[in-house]
């Protein structure tokens, strides 16, 4: 697959436009104002014993959602305990895992993670390997290097690593390497927590460009990969930071005065396409994309498709477009939570199954964690997708 990213001005804002085979798949705006994935010393000021969740102060004034379900039994307290039960006026060291959404705050969990090239190293004490490498004795061999490597280096229990996309290509050397590189800076951060104030800041990841410019090559394996800006600074900072790396894409400067970028690659139009209800596929059938309080729904209409008799095999085929529409619009407009999709009444249980593979194929390939959960009982597809970012309909209201 062959992919682009532009990295432009948009609506007064740096953001990233990810092409994919020609076709506009994800947008990246390059907030410099977000806490997403910043580490805190935070304290609770508050218990909700309704929903059972806390809140937590990380900056004068910001509150962050702490889920006590999701975190038990993973606290990690700053202050001296006797048990793991948190309370008003305890301190805890904590990471932003999701944006604000509606009414929603920002989220903060317990489990800390740094993100490199070819590893991501954490705090659940688990090892584990991209399920975007399909190769299963490269995903062996990458395991078992992980395990020798804790069986050798004790200081790190505890401690645990997920192999990314990148790392089945990558030289061993070069991941253990980074991996010893983020274990380190993890291990401080947690060190230094320990005689810190309370709240503060003690890690803030990089909300630029090049970190989502690695998180996406990182996690998507493309056969072509390039990167074109007409921002001379930009351009100027790729080039600096891949002169002593054998970066995976090309970097390239619009600087075509007849053209703008936005206007050869019909960034505008595009963006404006994705915020309407209606979606057109080429064989005539359309999709309804209506996101609502609880969850999202994707109804697929077949408009002039079907002329005359309808055949199974004809809705298969309509069916299928669909789904890889919808897999692309789900990513695009960064649709997340539950997802109902209202496909076409197929009768054929093997086509059933055909449908089901194929969107979890295209779900496969989202950057952020996305799901097939079932068909219900009235044959809607259910499909769940994390929430990280802030959907594009916020964005560009």
């Amino acid at each position: 697959m062959k992919a682009v990213f532009l990295i432009t001005e948009f609506n007064n804002v740096i953001t990233g436009f990810l092409f994919e085979d020609n076709r506009l798949t994800e947008i990246y705006p390059f907030n410099e104002e977000s806490i997403l994935g910043n580490i805190y010393a935070g304290r609770i000021t508050n218990i909700v014993k309704n929903i059972n969740a806390a809140f937590v102060e990380v900056e004068k004034g910001l509150s962050c959602y702490y889920s006590l379900n999701d975190n038990e039994g993973h606290n990690i307290f700053l202050n001296n305990k006797k048990n793991d039960k948190p309370v008003v006026g305890d301190e805890l060291l904590v990471q932003v895992t999701r944006e604000p959404v509606k009414s929603k705050k920002y989220e903060v969990s317990a489990a800390l993670s740094l993100r490199g090239r070819y590893t991501v190293v954490n705090t659940t004490g688990k090892i584990g390997i991209s399920s975007k490498i399909h190769d299963n004795k490269r995903k062996s061999e990458l395991k078992d290097l992980y395990v020798e490597f804790f069986e050798e280096n004790r200081e790190y229990s505890g401690f645990g690593v997920i192999g990314r996309t990148e790392s089945e290509k990558a030289g061993n050397e070069d991941i253990i390497k980074e991996t010893i590189t983020l274990l380190c800076k993890l291990k401080e951060i947690m060190r230094t927590a320990k005689y810190t104030e309370c709240p503060k800041l003690l890690y803030s990841e990089s909300k630029n460009y090049l970190s989502e410019i690695s998180h996406i090559t990182g996690y998507s394996k493309y056969e072509n990969f390039s990167i074109i800006t007409d921002i001379d600074d930009i351009h100027e900072t790729l080039i600096s930071e891949n002169s002593d790396k054998d970066a995976p894409y090309d970097i390239k400067l619009h600087d075509d005065t007849l053209i703008s970028l936005k206007s050869l690659y019909s960034v505008e139009s595009e963006v404006e396409k994705a915020l309407k209800k209606k979606v057109y596929l080429k064989s005539g059938a359309y999709l309804v994309i209506e996101p609502a309080e609880a969850l999202i729904s994707i109804d697929v209409n077949t408009g002039k498709a079907v002329k005359g008799g309808i055949q199974e095999e004809h809705l298969l085929k309509i069916n299928l477009e669909a789904a890889k529409e919808a897999a692309r619009q789900i990513r695009l407009r960064n649709l997340s939570g539950i997802i109902i999709i209202d496909f076409i009444n197929m009768k054929d249980e093997n086509n059933l199954k055909v449908l089901k593979d194929t969107m979890e194929s295209y779900l496969a390939r989202d950057s952020a964690k996305a799901y097939f959960v079932d068909f219900t009982a009235l044959g809607l597809m259910e499909i769940t997708r994390k929430k990280i970012r802030k959907p594009l309909y916020e964005l560009f209201k």
